[in-house]
């Protein structure tokens, strides 16, 4: 696909495509546009993309300019969803703290004050770091001079 194809040329292209991918699985365009209808989800959109852009998120370019983060948009059909979603989201275990669980039961026997350096320093090997925070380190552990 050419980065300046108008947005016929692009819908045309995006169609020959996946035309092209249903034939090869032997099935009808039609036969397609059906399968995408089931879903296990309840509610959910389907956006046209391109076989390229498959693993691309929902999102507002305006909002991603703004953000600067990741962001996924998906319609929510009424309060259940909200709560479902917030509820997983805020509940979701981090990497780290599947680390620092695995560490506390190895060591599940010790005193407190053994358990909190155990918890202490699993957390400092398992903690993601940002970017700014990654520059400062390196900078403050190796002494640079900055010019």
């Amino acid at each position: 696909m050419k980065e300046n194809a108008t947005v016929a040329e692009y819908e045309a292209t995006r169609r020959a495509r996946i035309e092209a991918l249903v034939a090869m699985a032997k099935i009808g365009y039609e036969e397609y546009h059906s399968y995408l209808e089931m879903n296990q989800k309840s509610v959910q959109v389907v956006l046209q993309r391109d076989l390229s852009e498959i693993y691309i998120n929902n999102y507002n370019p305006e909002w991603l300019e703004l953000w600067d983060a990741n962001m996924d948009l998906a319609p929510v059909k009424d309060f259940f969803g909200v709560i479902t979603y917030v509820t997983e989201y805020a509940f979701k275990p981090e990497p780290y703290e599947l680390a620092i669980r695995k560490d506390l039961e190895a060591c599940k026997d010790e005193d407190v004050q053994t358990r909190m350096k155990v918890i202490a320093t699993s957390f400092q090997d398992n903690r993601q770091m940002g970017e700014a925070e990654a520059c400062y380190q390196v900078i403050r552990c190796h002494d640079f001079e900055i010019y």
